[in-house]
């Protein structure tokens, strides 16, 4: 098809079309509406971000909190008694 007989198709089809008055307030409030749906969700995950800043530095802390609750390991653990060994057998031998 050339560029001649394109433009006089698109031509034809766009004088089939019917203009409705409040055509262009239509237009308006939809793109409107597309513009309020766009803040909402961009509130909505600024908001979602802002929780995520404020929490991820309070499980950090009580990640801190937990481990400093814990006891502290003993550097040296105390020596364990050592079992006597006494020089004479504890039965006496039969002959």
């Amino acid at each position: 098809m050339n560029e001649d007989m394109l433009r006089r198709v698109l031509e034809a089809e766009a004088a089939k079309v019917e203009i409705s008055p409040d055509a262009l307030p239509t237009i308006r409030r939809r793109i409107a509406a597309r513009y309020i749906w766009r803040r909402r969700i961009r509130n909505a995950s600024a908001l979602g971000a802002g929780a995520l800043a404020a929490a991820a530095p309070t499980v950090a802390a009580v990640a801190v909190g937990v481990v400093s609750c814990t006891p502290p390991a003993p550097v040296n653990p105390p020596p364990q008694p050592a079992a006597t060994r006494s020089a004479s057998p504890a039965t006496p031998a039969t002959p």
